[in-house]
């Protein structure tokens, strides 16, 4: 009861057959973005359970941090840690390799294609091409 565990993976699997009428792009990028997300907080004392709520590993730090540390800093950037705002949703790429010498050394080469999910990532209607 004392201690919080979080499991976050990276990325899902390549198996998303909910968009049949997609491109492959989108379905490859759908599969990767059901990532695993898995939190016992303090004190919890319950069947395992799902939840669908829209999440994404933004929300990992403040997940760690929320009731163990007040107004948390990162301190890399001075921001504050706080709730990860996904209201507009979040921008994903559909990157065709992850090799390093396919980036740069500290950040990747995104390209300027990219989806837009929002709320439910299992609804077709909420996935946009940007």
């Amino acid at each position: 009861d004392n201690t919080k565990i979080i499991i976050a993976s990276d990325h899902g699997e390549d198996d998303f057959s909910t968009f049949d009428d997609f491109d492959d792009d989108l379905c490859f990028i759908a599969s990767n973005v059901r990532a695993l997300l898995m939190v016992k907080d303090f004190d919890a004392d319950f069947v395992l359970k799902t939840d669908n709520s829209f999440m994404c590993n933004a929300d990992v730090p403040y997940l760690v941090f929320n009731n163990l540390i007040e107004n948390p800093i990162n301190p890399y950037t001075n921001n504050e840690i706080k709730k990860y705002d996904k209201s507009k949703g979040i921008k994903t790429y559909p990157i065709s390799t992850t090799s390093p010498d396919h980036h740069n050394k500290n950040t990747f080469n995104l390209g300027d294609s990219y989806y837009v999910v929002k709320d439910d990532i299992f609804d077709e209607s909420n996935w946009s091409k940007q």
